[in-house]
């Protein structure tokens, strides 16, 4: 019987040794985030838009995007990033998560893996070069 409880109070104490590690690392508790990103702001031919900047640190390395627009222009959607949440620059990788979307192809989702930082920024660019792009939304999920 002793043996019983000794390998009890042995297991709950690992329990308790490894709980901080398998917490999740943010102050409010949450296990991840969203944000919808709405803009009516019209990105021009062959212009761009930045987004704020988003505390990424506390991120477990899994990222997704959803994106959708409407207007007649191209866009493609890519992110910068930046340790000091001063200086964002582009990944080595490139950075781009998607290209070439259309209005026609509704809203897209991806994941994607960008390199580590602690901050991350939104870059929303119109390549075709002729029409503009008059709404989007961009929605950013991060686990």
């Amino acid at each position: 019987m002793k043996k019983a409880l000794w390998a009890l109070v042995l297991f709950l104490g690992m329990i308790v040794l490894a709980a901080p590690a398998l917490a999740v690392d943010r102050p409010d508790g949450k296990s991840g985030w969203y944000t919808t990103i709405d803009s009516a702001a019209v990105i021009a031919a062959s212009g761009s838009y930045t987004t704020a900047s988003y505390d990424v640190h506390y991120a477990a390395g899994f990222f997704s995007l959803q994106y959708g627009h409407t207007g007649s222009g191209t866009a493609t959607v890519s992110y910068l990033v930046s340790n000091d949440n001063s200086t964002f620059t582009t990944p080595l990788g490139g950075g781009t998560i998607f290209t070439g979307i259309l209005a026609a192809d509704g809203t897209v989702s991806t994941e994607f893996a960008p390199d580590f930082c602690n901050y991350i920024k939104f870059v929303i660019a119109e390549t075709g070069g002729v029409s503009e792009i008059t709404t989007w939304t961009l929605v950013p999920g991060i686990r």
